[in-house]
């Protein structure tokens, strides 16, 4: 599984837990779906190198729920559940919401710090590098 799909799962987690009755779909919602339901995918990804073997990736996420009714009320308890994923071991960097007529947009950003580990033997045979994710909450 990768990052991408890890962060994701975890989010449909909360989310599912906070409505269960509303059905979570990741990367695309499939044709004849029934409303309300929420749609995640990934937006952005950033890179940013810090020392020689670590580096940080931030993945911001779209969020939507398709939905008609109580969209406040439901903004409110949606917002609040995204600060925190996957029993508090993440923590999003930030998170916008933008509200229309039958839907809510929110924007959510996660970081995870990476290593790198790479191969031992010469510089040129190097050419395959591995990262483990050592968390970042």
């Amino acid at each position: 599984m990768s990052n991408v799909q890890f962060i994701e799962s975890l989010i449909a987690k909360n989310l599912s837990e906070i409505y269960p009755s509303v059905k979570v779909f990741q990367q695309e919602i499939p044709n004849g779906s029934v409303f309300p339901c929420f749609f995640i995918s990934l937006k952005n990804a950033k890179l940013e190198s810090k020392l020689q073997k670590k580096v940080s990736v931030k993945y911001t996420f779209k969020i939507t729920l398709m939905d008609t009714e109580n969209l406040y009320e439901k903004a409110d308890d949606i917002f609040f559940n995204l600060q925190y994923i996957g029993n508090k071991q993440f923590k999003s960097s930030e998170i916008s919401l933008d509200i229309s007529k039958d839907k809510l947009d929110f924007l959510a950003s996660y970081t995870l710090s990476l290593i790198r580990n790479e191969e031992t033997g010469s510089k040129m045979n190097q050419l395959e590098r591995n990262t483990i994710i050592y968390g970042k909450q």
